[in-house]
This record gives structure tokens, C-alpha cells and sequence, in this order.
């Protein structure tokens, strides 16, 4: 299974947030992070779900939105906070700031 959720390179909504190279994330990579994630969507919901393993801790997330009753499209917003919510998952799994590099 987790080689199959290796395969996904969506990375655009909350594993945006990890700055991982879509095509290249199965060995650790940017802050010593390996991601597992499978994302989907429809015109009116946006779902994506994970393993993010860092250097200090590895996180299990499920993160989803759906503005199907509601008369705006809620698409940006709603990708803006599931960016946010990866940016405090990647913070918690790396221990380090967005811009810091693991140092050996």
C-alpha cells in the first residue's frame, strides 16, 4: 500500500506545504521528510490524505473540504488552508522552520 501512495505526485494541496519534488519524494528528501499521500477532488470538494515521516516525528493527516451547499466557490480559500494545515505538519514531523535545512 505504501508503495502505491509513493506513486502520487499531487502535491499540490497540503503536501504543498512539505516543498517536496512531486516526482522525487519516495527517499527522504527536502528536511530529511518521505511522504506517503493520495489526494482527490471534484468541482465542489478537495480531499488529501497522508504519511509524512520526518526527522522528529511521523504524522497520519486526513484533510478534506467540501462547499457543495454553498453558493461561492470556496476552491482558493480552501486550498490555502490545507497548505496551512501541511505547513504545521511539516513543522511538527521536521522540528524546523520552513526555510531550515537538516544539518548532519
Amino acid at each position: 500500500m505504501l508503495d502505491w501512495l509513493a506513486a502520487d505526485t499531487d502535491t499540490s494541496l497540503t503536501a504543498d506545504a512539505f516543498l517536496l519534488d512531486p516526482l522525487a519524494h519516495v527517499d527522504a528528501e527536502y528536511q530529511g521528510m518521505t511522504l506517503r499521500h493520495k489526494t482527490g477532488s471534484v468541482g465542489f470538494a478537495r480531499i488529501d490524505t497522508g504519511l509524512l515521516r520526518g526527522p522528529v516525528a511521523g504524522v497520519a493527516y486526513a484533510v478534506a473540504a467540501n462547499w457543495k451547499e454553498s453558493a461561492a466557490d470556496l476552491r482558493a480559500p480552501v486550498i490555502d488552508g490545507m497548505r496551512e494545515i501541511g505547513e504545521r505538519i511539516r513543522a511538527h514531523a521536521t522540528g524546523l522552520a520552513r526555510e531550515e535545512t537538516v544539518t548532519a
